[in-house]
C-alpha cells in the first residue's frame, strides 16, 4: 500500500538528517534544503514499515522531481544534472516580463527533464534615481549643483605657474569630447592661439560635432584676416545658439581646413575643465583620425586634447534649480520604490524558485558581469552539457532546438552556436559607446535573441571570471572573451536577431508581453508561434 509520510515535528526531521549523513557528508547541507523547501508530502513509501534505502531512494525521487520546488536538485550529491541550462536576463523589476515567459515557453519547458531554467538578476539596485544618474545604463550620480546658474562658462582655463613654460606641438585634428546632463546652450567655439593672430598661416576649421548622430551642428573658421575676439589663449566666435539635451555626446573638433592634417602649439600650462556644476562631463579619450588609427586613446595629460574650447550657457536654471532642490527627495522616494522591488523579489522568487540573484549592480553596463557571474554560480552548482542565453523580451522555440540538439550531431566541447554578426563595426557613442577595445571591428558575436555554449567554454569564462574586461555589452564581451581560444563558431539563421517571426526560428528578439502570450498561443495550437490556418499542425 502507498502512504504519505508527513513529517511533524523536529525529531522526525533529525532522525532523518542521522540517517542520511552516515552515506553521504553532503546530505547535511542537502537536508537543511529539504526542509526549507517544505518535504513534507513529497516523501512516500511504497511499503507501511521504512528502511533506510527507502528514505533515500524515495528522496532521490524527489530531488529529480520537476514539480518539486527544488527541482533537477540530487539531494544524495551536492548538485544539480541536467543536460541544458536555459539562463534569462532580466532586469529586477521586470515582474511582468518574467511571469509572461513563465506563462509560455520558460514555463512549458520547466516541464522537461533535460532542462533547468534560471532568471538572471542582479541582487542590487542602482540607489540613484534615473533621473540623477550620468548616463541610463549606469549608475554613476551626475551630482548637479546651481553654482553658475545664468553664468557664461568657458570650457577650457589655462593656468600657468611660469612664463617660461613651453607650448606643446599638437597633431591636427584635435578634439574636446563631451556629454550633457542638464541642457546647455552652445554660444562660442574657440581657438587656441597664443601669439598674434597676424601670424597665422593657415585657416583652421572649428566644428560641433554629433557624435551619436555623426553630423556637424555648427561651424567656424579661424584665419589672419578673421581671427574673433581674444579671450585669455584663445580665440573666439559666436555662433548660432543650439540647445544641447540631456545625453547629448559632442566634440568640438579643430582641423586645419582643406587638409586632413595638421599641427597646431596648444598649452604647455595647467588645464582646467569646467563643468558648469556638473551639467557636464568631459571623456578622457580621444580618436586619431582614420588615415593615422581609429585606436581609443586614454588620455592622462588632457593638453593634446584642447586646440579647441567652447562657451556655453545653463538651459532651463529654473528646472536646474528645482532639480537640485529636490535631490534628497527623490532619492527617499526612489529608496522606498527600491526595498518595495527588493520585497517582491524576493516573494517572487519564494514562490517560484527559478531566480539566480548575482553579485551585481543591476544596471545594462553590468551586464557583462552579470553573464559572468552567472557562469560563475553554474560551475559551481551544476553538472550541464550546455548553456542557452536568451533575453527577457524573447521568445524561445524549446520544441525546435531540441528538435535541432536530437538529429544533429553536436560536438560537446568547444561549441558557440548562434546568429553571428561579423565585422560589425566598433560604436564610440551612445548605448553601444566601446572606449576600451582597440579595434575597429569586434570578433564574430551571436545576436542577443539567443545563444548555445558548450559547457567547457562556459567554464572557462568562470575560472576567468576576475581578469575578464567588462566590455560595452555582453554579447560583444563574449565575443572578445572567446577569440582567445576559438570556438567552433555554428552559424545558424533561424536565431533570429529581430522582431521577425518564422516557423523553424528558434528564437526571436524585441517582443513586448502581448507579442510573447500571442506566440505561445499560437505555438500551442498549431505549432506555428507566426499564425495559425486549418493546415497548419506541430510536426
Amino acid at each position: 500500500m502507498t502512504i504519505a509520510l508527513h513529517i511533524t515535528n523536529d525529531n522526525m526531521l533529525y532522525t532523518l538528517k542521522n540517517a542520511l549523513t552516515k552515506t553521504n557528508d553532503s546530505t547535511d547541507s542537502c537536508f537543511n534544503r529539504i526542509s526549507q523547501f517544505r518535504l513534507r508530502g513529497y516523501i512516500k513509501a511504497t511499503q507501511t514499515e521504512w528502511t533506510r534505502s527507502a528514505w533515500l531512494t524515495d528522496l532521490v525521487k524527489y530531488g529529480q522531481d520537476t514539480n518539486a520546488p527544488y527541482s533537477k536538485r540530487n539531494c544524495i550529491g551536492s548538485r544539480f544534472d541536467v543536460e541544458i541550462v536555459v539562463g534569462v536576463l532580466t532586469a529586477r523589476d521586470n515582474f511582468e516580463e518574467r511571469q509572461s515567459l513563465r506563462d509560455s515557453w520558460f514555463g512549458f519547458a520547466q516541464s522537461n527533464e533535460r532542462l533547468m531554467l534560471k532568471f538572471i538578476v542582479g541582487n542590487e539596485d542602482c540607489l540613484t534615481h534615473p533621473e540623477y544618474r550620468r548616463s541610463p545604463y549606469g549608475c554613476t550620480p551626475s551630482n548637479l549643483s546651481y553654482e553658475n546658474i545664468d553664468k557664461e562658462v568657458m570650457a577650457v582655463n589655462i593656468s600657468r605657474t611660469s612664463q617660461e613654460e613651453k607650448d606643446v606641438a599638437v597633431p591636427l585634428p584635435s578634439r574636446i569630447s563631451f556629454q550633457v546632463h542638464h541642457p546647455i546652450i552652445i554660444q562660442k567655439l574657440g581657438l587656441y592661439w597664443r601669439g598674434a593672430s597676424s601670424s597665422m598661416t593657415s585657416t583652421y576649421q572649428v566644428y560641433l560635432f554629433d557624435d551619436m548622430n555623426e553630423e556637424t551642428v555648427v561651424q567656424v573658421m579661424f584665419s589672419s584676416s578673421s581671427p574673433g575676439v581674444s579671450l585669455g589663449d584663445y580665440l573666439f566666435k559666436p555662433v548660432e545658439s543650439f540647445i544641447l539635451p540631456k545625453d547629448f555626446q559632442g566634440s568640438v573638433v579643430v582641423k586645419p581646413l582643406g587638409e586632413d592634417y595638421g599641427w597646431l602649439v596648444t598649452p604647455g600650462g595647467s588645464l582646467t575643465l569646467e563643468t558648469g556644476g556638473n551639467v557636464i562631463s568631459y571623456m578622457q579619450y580621444r580618436w586619431d583620425e582614420p588615415q593615422t588609427s581609429n585606436l581609443p586613446i586614454i588620455s592622462e595629460d588632457v593638453s593634446d586634447m584642447f586646440a579647441g574650447n567652447f562657451m556655453f550657457l545653463i538651459h532651463g536654471s529654473e528646472e536646474l534649480l528645482e532639480i537640485v532642490k529636490q535631490t534628497d527627495k527623490k532619492h527617499q522616494e526612489w529608496s522606498t520604490e527600491m526595498d518595495r522591488v527588493q520585497k517582491r523579489l524576493q516573494e517572487e522568487n519564494k514562490k517560484h524558485r527559478d531566480i539566480v540573484l548575482v553579485d551585481v549592480v543591476d544596471t545594462y553596463q553590468n551586464l557583462p558581469l552579470k553573464v559572468l557571474l552567472f557562469h560563475k554560480w553554474l560551475t559551481d552548482n551544476v553538472d550541464f552539457k550546455y548553456l542557452f542565453k536568451t533575453d527577457d523580451d524573447c521568445f524561445m522555440n524549446i520544441h525546435n532546438i531540441l528538435k535541432t540538439i536530437n538529429k544533429t550531431t553536436f560536438p560537446e566541447s568547444n561549441v558557440w552556436w548562434g546568429n553571428f554578426r561579423y565585422n560589425w563595426a566598433v560604436q564610440r557613442h551612445g548605448k553601444w559607446a566601446e572606449h576600451h577595445y582597440p579595434s575597429t571591428a569586434y570578433p564574430a558575436f551571436a545576436c542577443g535573441s539567443g545563444n548555445m555554449l558548450s559547457a567547457d567554454l562556459v567554464k572557462w569564462t568562470a575560472k576567468n571570471y576576475r581578469v575578464l574586461h567588462q566590455y560595452q555589452g555582453e554579447d560583444v564581451s563574449m565575443a572578445i572573451w572567446l577569440s582567445a581560444i576559438l570556438p567552433n563558431y555554428l552559424d545558424d539563421k533561424m536565431w533570429i536577431c529581430d522582431e521577425k517571426c518564422d516557423q523553424n526560428m528558434l528564437a526571436s528578439a524585441e517582443h513586448s508581453v502581448d507579442e510573447i502570450k500571442q506566440l505561445w498561443i499560437n505555438w500551442k495550437e498549431c505549432g506555428n508561434p507566426c499564425e495559425c490556418s486549418a493546415q497548419s499542425q506541430i510536426k
